[in-house]
């Protein structure tokens, strides 16, 4: 399975965490670096406009990244609908594979 890594920020949404595809300038120094597991057959891709993506193996392509706000944790997921039906959507929890610290961004 491919895995990818995203980042975790703790001053966004008062004192929450969410997830970004890449570090904000607007908070440069907390910022954790996260490895996700994706799902199988999905693959991470770039917009024709440079954003970051993820191809699902069903073709979907996901282009934002959503925080899930737990009681303990946030957990970061995708949003995958179904083609027959638009309005049939569910999230796609990403495990975290490795946790790491990103204090020599700069």
């Amino acid at each position: 399975m491919n895995t990818m890594k995203i980042y975790k920020c703790y001053q966004v949404y008062g004192y929450k965490e969410a997830f970004f595809w890449q570090p904000l300038k607007t908070h440069p120094y907390n910022w954790d670096e996260i490895t996700v597991q994706l799902p199988e057959g999905a693959v991470p891709v770039q917009t024709e406009f440079g954003s970051h993506a993820i191809k699902l193996a069903n073709g979907h392509l996901c282009t934002h990244l959503f925080t899930a706000w737990q009681k303990d944790c946030v957990i970061p997921y995708l949003v995958d609908t179904d083609p027959s039906n638009p309005k049939k959507v569910h999230r796609i929890l990403l495990d975290v594979v490795k946790k790491g610290d990103t204090d020599e961004m700069d």
